[in-house]
């Protein structure tokens, strides 16, 4: 009885014990799952929930292990219910179903569309058929007179912008907002109607309706703070000139008007991001100047034919001081895309103008001012900081094209500019040193022309000295004028040396071997340079473009020491001399290749130097007995020293 007695309270201590183990693992469960706090981005705390660990499963079964008498009784058990676990665990699902069937990813609901916009559309269409048959039935019938259909014109206009304006204070904002547009629209007919077409009222008279109507539906949509309204108000006015003007309206009045309506719509963009209206503005700068363009006549003077490219100039300086912001850059560029386009097509006609030259300047230092401004995305960068200035030197210089010096001065003031833009604009000097090396070296063209072997030389030292820039400021964009140069001027010097009459010429001492000399020289230069830069981002070319670049100035010097032997003195004399060269570049080659252990170099000289044999056996039979002796022992020996070195090697690695 003692035992039995001793025993079972041996087995009520232990279920003691593991009731408060099961109840303290419990409380702490229950405090995991008490929401913690932490701090929103205004400052107040908010709850994170911490996942439930009995969430993962809320349908499997809990072991419970319940030691009895030293034994372990395992039970398994199942939740009765989903508790807040078994709901937890189901949150994520719900969600992840709620993002796909919520307002965030909603199917397209045709019968909204239709409802809301097609019905608008056919509604529109069908009263402007009723009213149209109407009006041709009275017109025709004599009933409504000139004035009658001005009338009734500004009477629907009136009629649909006070429906528009009472639905959008009832709440109907998007309706009214149509509504006010389509009144817009009416009133632009209705004014060219007026005026040009039944001559009623005078042109201009017609013309200051149509844009009252829209600066007055623009000015309520930028107080209403709406992009698609005050859009409608800004295009309306830029085009109501071409819809109430008769042909033979004044450029600087169209010009003048223009700006106006641009310049009070870029004041207003200040500090919205406005898409559409920046749009508008930039499409309208383009219109403008275009239709002057156009309109401009063979006979009129300097002034006049400036003042399309003074408009553009004049918006674009208005968008940077005005508007500012991503969007007054962007209509500035656009500004300037309109001036290019203007002076590029009076070039043909004008040139030699000095004012196309000085637009062209101008426009220039407009381009690197957005690039001051910080208003160029680094999408537009290189457009505005490159391609602009380029198109407008480009147009400056063909502005001059029948004086080469006068030319070659206007590149290099391009040069100087560019050269000013990247001391002024460190972040974007690769792209201003680009500029200003592509410039110059049209310039050194200019200055040169005529004078091949000079221009030739000038270009090949031009490269030479910027790929000392380019390890310097190791910038990538400055590899663009070194390869303009030796792009250009390695095919212009091979076709100089070419060009000297075969067997008639001393090989490195004519005119055209000077070329060459610094074609070698230049590509040693750069290939040097090139292979051991540092770009601004840390980073350098792959090995095997180091090596390829180390490589290129041996290859162009090979070449152009092949291309002056190869018609020198006589058939006869320029084999023998092949023979020599090949053999002496291989085991030369070669003796380079085995000192810094470079093993292409090493193939390369044996390949030179068996070739060289080969051109011995094969060509050498026929020559004098002089020279086709000294052709076979030449290549013998050359060939003797390359056995021995690399017997040598041989031995070396044996042992």
């Amino acid at each position: 009885m003692t035992d039995r007695l001793d025993t079972l309270e041996r087995i009520v201590a232990d279920l003691a014990r593991e009731v408060g183990a099961l109840r303290a693992v419990v409380e702490r469960l229950e405090a995991d799952r008490r929401p913690s706090h932490r701090a929103s981005t205004d400052g107040r705390t908010e709850p994170t929930r911490v996942p439930d660990p009995l969430a993962i499963a809320p349908e499997a079964e809990i072991p419970a292990v319940i030691p009895l008498g030293g034994g372990v009784y395992s039970e398994p058990i199942t939740p009765s219910a989903p508790g807040p676990s078994a709901s937890m665990a189901a949150e994520p699902e719900r969600r992840a179903y709620d993002r796909r069937s919520g307002p965030g990813r909603r199917s397209i609901d045709f019968e909204s569309l239709i409802g809301r916009y097609g019905t608008l559309a056919l509604a529109s269409l069908t009263i402007l058929l009723g009213v149209g048959a109407f009006l041709g039935w009275a017109i025709q019938q004599g009933k409504i007179g000139p004035g009658m259909r001005v009338f009734l014109g500004a009477l629907a206009a009136g009629a649909l912008a006070g429906v528009g304006w009472r639905l959008r204070a009832r709440g109907s904002v998007r309706f009214g907002s149509v509504l006010l547009a389509l009144a817009l629209a009416l009133v632009h007919v209705d004014a060219w109607g007026a005026g040009p077409y039944l001559r009623l009222v005078p042109s201009p008279v017609a013309l200051a309706i149509a844009a009252a109507a829209s600066v007055a539906l623009a000015a309520l949509a930028w107080r209403w703070d709406e992009e698609s309204l005050f859009s409608v108000g800004v295009g309306g006015a830029l085009v109501a000139p071409f819809v109430t003007s008769s042909e033979s309206g004044s450029v600087p009045a169209l010009l003048l008007y223009g700006y106006i309506v641009l310049a009070s719509g870029l004041a207003a963009l200040k500090g919205r991001a406005w898409r559409a209206a920046a749009t508008v503005s930039a499409l309208g700068c383009w219109l403008y100047t275009a239709a002057a363009v156009a309109s401009l006549e063979s006979g009129a003077g300097t002034l006049a034919r400036d003042l399309p490219a003074v408009f553009a100039l004049a918006v674009a300086w208005t968008a940077l001081l005005l508007a500012r912001g991503p969007w007054g850059g962007r209509v500035a560029r656009s500004g300037l895309v309109a001036l290019a386009g203007a002076l590029i097509a009076q070039v043909p006609d004008r040139a030699p103008a000095t004012d196309l030259v000085l637009l062209a300047s101008l426009g220039t230092v407009s381009a690197y001012a957005v690039v001051q401004a910080g208003e160029a995305s680094r999408r537009w960068l290189l457009f505005t900081a490159a391609v602009l200035p380029i198109t407008l030197g480009a147009v400056a210089v063909a502005s001059v094209r029948d004086a080469p010096s006068a030319r070659a001065l206007v590149a290099f003031g391009w040069t100087a500019v560019a050269a000013f833009a990247a001391i002024a604009q460190p972040g974007v000097r690769g792209t201003h040193t680009m500029v200003a090396g592509l410039t110059s070296a049209a310039a050194l063209l200019f200055a040169l022309e005529n004078r091949p072997v000079a221009s030739c030389v000038a270009l090949f030292a031009h490269a030479a000295a910027f790929s000392l820039l380019l390890r310097r400021a190791r910038r990538r964009a400055i590899g663009v004028p070194i390869g303009f140069d030796l792009v250009v001027a390695t095919p212009w010097t091979f076709d100089l040396l070419s060009e000297r009459i075969a067997y008639d010429y001393t090989p490195f001492l004519t005119r055209a071997s000077l070329a060459g000399l610094v074609m070698a020289a230049a590509w040693f230069v750069v290939s040097w340079n090139a292979s051991r830069v540092e770009y601004d981002n840390g980073k350098g070319g792959r090995l095997e473009t180091r090596t390829t670049l180390r490589l290129a100035g041996a290859v162009l010097t090979f070449l152009w020491g092949h291309v002056e032997l190869a018609r020198a003195y006589s058939s006869d004399m320029s084999t023998f001399l092949l023979i020599f060269y090949y053999a002496t570049v291989g085991v030369a080659a070669i003796f380079i290749g085995r000192r810094r252990n470079i093993g292409a170099l090493r193939n390369v000289g044996l390949a030179l130097a068996i070739l060289a044999a080969l051109k011995a056996i094969g060509e050498a039979s026929s020559l004098a007995i002089g020279i086709r002796v000294g052709s076979y022992l030449l290549a013998g020996l050359y060939l003797l020293a390359v056995a021995y070195w690399y017997r040598d090697r041989a031995l070396a690695s044996e042992s």
